[in-house]
């Protein structure tokens, strides 16, 4: 199960189901050659991000993050939903609340990394065909009505260079 998960791109680091792994792709015509990133997460597709956890390095390629746990209850939204967007930054970003600093350098416009309470409600709708705790997930955009996620393997998750977060979901 273990090497199906590592060929997913996304794996329990060192054995440890505490923690959470996603190695994904960068591109963008401005790549840079090392960067940082992290996860931030939003309550609603409306609400701008409100909470980082989870952290990660980027190469002008790929990038690797790690989340250690589950997201802190203030990521969670009353659905038993947690949506992070990796994104690449300039300086630090502190684990806690997201107030908008550094400056944003990239995001996973198309994908996300999905938790999900395995007690939780749920939103009843796309969510149900993931497990409990993270996955990862691709946007999906329909001609009408709310953008949606689909289950995907964590390999698949791409960080654009100059992109903005733009899945419309809640």
């Amino acid at each position: 199960m273990l090497v199906l998960a590592a060929l997913a791109g996304c794996t329990p680091a060192g054995g440890n189901a505490n923690e959470f792994i996603v190695n994904g792709s960068v591109s963008g015509a401005t790549a840079a050659q090392s960067a940082r990133v992290a996860v931030l997460w939003r309550v609603n597709a409306t609400a701008p991000y409100q909470y980082k956890f989870g952290d990660g390095t980027a190469s002008q390629y790929q990038f690797v993050l790690t989340i250690e746990g589950d997201p802190p209850a203030a990521a969670i939204n009353a659905s038993g939903l947690a949506i992070g967007e990796v994104v690449m930054f300039s300086g630090e970003i502190a684990d806690g609340v997201y107030t908008g600093t550094p400056t944003l350098l990239g995001a996973t416009m198309d994908s996300a990394v999905i938790w999900k309470d395995p007690l939780g409600s749920g939103l009843g709708t796309w969510d149900v065909s993931f497990g409990g705790r993270y996955s990862c997930a691709k946007c999906v955009r329909p001609v009408t009505g709310l953008d949606s996620y689909q289950l995907t393997g964590c390999a698949q998750v791409n960080l654009v260079v100059g992109g903005v977060a733009t899945c419309h979901w809640y």
